[in-house]
């Protein structure tokens, strides 16, 4: 055989070779062992958690809209399409992972990725995703300053949260969750500022903020009793903050098709 010939299938082989391990160190998709599914009842009792001892996940009263929202890592305004019911109709859900899951963000990661499997299971969601530019919002402090108080934070963070106010100990990272949820855009912290604070807000919602709220909490709350200024004078005014408003590369999740799972 001609050494150039010969060359050409050692080649052959030892490609083949390392596709064959390639295959075969492919990782199994992290799943639940077992799981259960029940429509919820109460809107104004919502959760996703994870139970401290025996690895149990549950979710209480939660959107198809929110889980897709946990399993994906995103917000739920970054969760789009799909039949109307993905975004009203409860969902009670109790699962058992398959295998040990590790604490802090290994952990989470795995049980995102066992929640996406399950909605593709069960719900069979199918979803893509894209890059859009969309509005967004940042979030400065106003030229005034903070009128924030700095405290040590309790463990784990206090908050308390009215339809259109609340009250929080915490980081800036926990008043912009509150803020994506109110507003529904993607908001960047530009704060610059450390370490935890206390942070009261009371304001009264726009058409816009009284829809994502709702949204959020899974019924269509009462406002005529909010008082307050707008969302962004109360941000100025109480907090010394700002939210400036522009447009930015957001990830959008489209739900291409969602079916109604059976209950268990």
């Amino acid at each position: 055989m001609k050494p150039g010939i010969r060359q050409i299938l050692a080649a052959v082989i030892v490609g083949s070779f390392v596709s064959t391990c390639a295959v075969a160190a492919e990782p199994q998709l992290a799943r639940f062992e077992v799981a259960s599914i029940r429509p919820g009842n109460n809107p104004h009792a919502t959760s996703i958690r994870r139970q401290p001892t025996g690895g149990r996940f549950t979710t209480q009263n939660t959107t198809l809209r929110a889980l897709l929202a946990y399993a994906y890592g995103v917000q739920a305004h970054q969760v789009t399409g799909g039949p109307v019911w993905i975004g009203t109709d409860l969902w009670d859900i109790t699962a058992r992972p398959e295998g040990e899951v590790p604490e802090g963000l290994e952990g989470d990661a795995r049980l995102r990725q066992m929640m996406q499997h399950l909605l593709a299971e069960r719900f069979a969601v199918a979803v893509h995703n894209e890059t859009k530019d969309l509005p967004v919002y940042g979030l400065v402090v106003a030229k005034a300053g903070s009128k924030m108080k700095q405290v040590e934070a309790p463990e784990p963070a206090a908050f308390r949260m009215g339809m259109s106010q609340f009250t929080l100990v915490g980081d800036i990272s926990q008043l912009i969750s509150q803020l994506i949820r109110v507003t529904g855009r993607s908001v960047a912290d530009e704060t610059g500022l450390k370490g935890n604070y206390e942070m009261k807000l009371s304001w009264t919602p726009d058409p816009a903020q009284q829809a994502q709220i709702a949204a959020a909490h899974g019924t269509a709350p009462d406002f005529a009793a909010a008082e307050g200024p707008s969302l962004f004078t109360a941000l100025q005014e109480q907090l010394g903050l700002r939210l400036d408003a522009r447009k930015g590369p957001v990830v959008v999740y489209t739900v291409d098709k969602a079916s109604k799972p059976s209950e268990n």
